[in-house]
């Protein structure tokens, strides 16, 4: 899971996934499953410290794009032999 913040989501998203960026170059490409807005900056990095740095809220979103995946899942009736679970949390 990376956690970061921007104001242009779509290309920071495409530098993460070209390599431009050193701290995961060496972990893309990614695939954006989940993302939060906010409309003050300042509230937005007080989210992204709670999540980089506080176990609970970073588990509670996990938990959260969990559920979702399994609602999707049960939704469409996809076979249970797909990966249904999170694995790497880094």
């Amino acid at each position: 899971m990376y956690v970061g913040s921007t104001n242009d989501l779509r290309k920071r998203f495409k530098e993460h996934n070209f390599g431009q960026v050193r701290s995961t170059k060496s972990r893309f490409p990614f695939k954006l499953i989940y993302y939060e807005a906010f409309l003050i900056e300042k509230e937005a990095r007080r989210r992204e410290k709670q999540l980089k740095y506080r176990g609970q809220a970073r588990r509670q979103v996990l938990t959260r794009i969990q559920e979702s995946i399994n609602l999707v899942r049960s939704a469409w009736d996809l076979p249970r032999h797909l990966p249904t679970k999170l694995i790497k949390v880094d």
